[in-house]
This record gives C-alpha cells, structure tokens and sequence, in this order.
C-alpha cells in the first residue's frame, strides 16, 4: 500500500467511527414557501427569453467581426501601399537597377 493509500484507510476508520447527529428539518412553513417559489419560478422560464438572449450575443459577435475584418482590410491595404514594404520592395529594386 502507498502512504496515500494508507491515509485514506485512516481517514475512512475515523470517519466510521463518529457518531451520526440527527438530522436536522427545515420548518414547515419555510420549505413550502422554497417549493412553492422554485415551482412557481419554473412556470416563468420560457424559451423566449433564451432565444432572446442568444440573438443578442449573436448580433454583438456580428459586429465585432465585422469590425475586425473591416480594420484587417484597412491594415492589408496601408501596407501595401507602402513604398518599401516587402513585395514592393522587390519590385522597385527591380525597376531601380
């Protein structure tokens, strides 16, 4: 047995030995205002809503590619423009010579 093993057999020993305290209920009145209240919560959840809320995120993640293909097509065609940059560069030195 490995030292792990053998102080989780410890620790299931001391575990069975405790006594067990009685269980403790709830008052009537308090639990049936939580179920009353989880049931009535229930009756109110709607795919509506859901659906609402997942056309909204897909709107935002729509904009937001919009946005960064649109600052990529922006970046792509300042560089190219650039007189030195690499594929320019080629070409000019090229036509220099």
């Amino acid at each position: 047995m490995s030292r792990l093993d053998r102080q989780l057999a410890r620790l299931l020993r001391a575990a069975a030995g405790v006594e067990r305290s009685a269980e403790v209920s709830l008052p009537l009145g308090f639990e049936a205002r939580v179920l009353a209240g989880w049931r009535a919560s229930r009756d109110e959840l709607d795919i509506g809503s859901m659906f609402r809320m997942l056309r909204g995120g897909l709107a935002l993640t729509s904009m937001l590619m919009v946005l960064a293909v649109a600052a990529t097509y922006i970046e792509v065609n300042r560089v190219s423009r650039d007189l030195w940059s690499m594929p320019n560069a080629v070409v000019w030195s090229a036509s220099v010579q």
